[in-house]
């Protein structure tokens, strides 16, 4: 089956959108000519722009369009993370590629390690706002598919890799930047947190966001603030998602914002919380 606006003929049998445009295919009848239709585009000189995350779909680029990134539901990328400023960064073009601006950000923006103010993008920069880290990628808009498949299935080995390296101590670590990765990858499963006197929490994580929590008497969003309070022991990160009832309501960023409520009124002289937390942590 062609797609009319873009000319692409390679799709599996029965697919109802195409694989490069997302047009919806048409449902059956004769096949129209893509040359001949007044949407058709010629892609065979054009490249595609990608951010590609591990454990994630990748994010598309369309030039000449400027993506804001940050922690406001307002941005178009958006990072529910207390290290990410409301409006942080913006993605620009300059002479046909990306670029990154940061915009006066508390925490910053990191291309291959370092920090800029502003750097255009090259194939296969790392770009990190905070939790998320992603690789830009400019591949053919013609042949694209097979090409993106092949990155997607190498993010995969990495990714079974992570998944079995996350773990680790909470004096190095904090809690809240584990919830935060998994909430800026997707990611499901159950977080156990280690004391060393002996208690143990844990934590139920669907698709980025704790549904359910306990630890000793303690259940919900109770539990989960308890657990954010820590400072010393282990946690460790495994996939098996457990089926119980949802007793953590609200989101990990109102979680985080109570907890910034509370500490305003109790900070130490340092300015820093009970659970590791300073200023500079929580962005503009």
């Amino acid at each position: 089956m062609r797609c009319v606006p873009c000319g692409n003929t390679s799709h599996a049998q029965g697919a109802t959108t195409c694989r490069v445009c997302g047009t919806a295919l048409p449902a059956g009848g004769p096949r129209s000519s893509a040359r001949d239709s007044t949407h058709y585009r010629d892609l065979s000189q054009q490249k595609r722009h990608l951010l590609v995350r591990v454990g994630a779909p990748p994010i598309e680029l369309r030039e000449g369009v400027e993506v804001r990134v940050g922690r406001s539901r307002e941005c178009d990328v958006v990072i529910q993370s207390p290290r990410v400023s409301r409006v942080h960064a913006l993605l620009l073009w300059q002479e046909a590629a990306p670029a990154v601006r940061d915009l006066a950000s508390q925490n910053g923006v990191w291309v291959n390690g370092a920090q800029v103010r502003e750097a255009r993008l090259d194939d296969g920069d790392e770009l990190t706002i905070g939790p998320f880290a992603c690789t830009y990628r400019r591949i053919d808009a013609i042949g694209s598919m097979a090409e993106l498949q092949a990155l997607l299935d190498s993010q995969a080995d990495t990714q079974e890799v992570e998944a079995t390296a996350m773990s680790g101590r909470l004096a190095e670590v904090k809690l809240y930047e584990v919830l935060e990765t998994l909430a800026a990858l997707g990611r499901s499963g159950t977080v156990e947190v280690f004391g060393p006197w002996g208690d143990e929490g844990r934590v139920g994580v669907l698709e980025g966001q704790p549904v359910w929590a306990s630890l000793g008497d303690l259940a919900g969003r109770a539990a989960l603030e308890a657990l954010l309070e820590w400072t010393e022991g282990h946690f460790r990160f495994s996939r098996a998602v457990e089926a119980r009832p949802r007793d953590v309501q609200a989101s990990l960023e109102e979680v985080l914002d109570g907890l910034r409520r509370r500490d305003g009124e109790r900070r130490p002289p340092d300015g820093r919380s009970a659970h590791g937390l300073s200023a500079a942590d929580y962005g503009a």
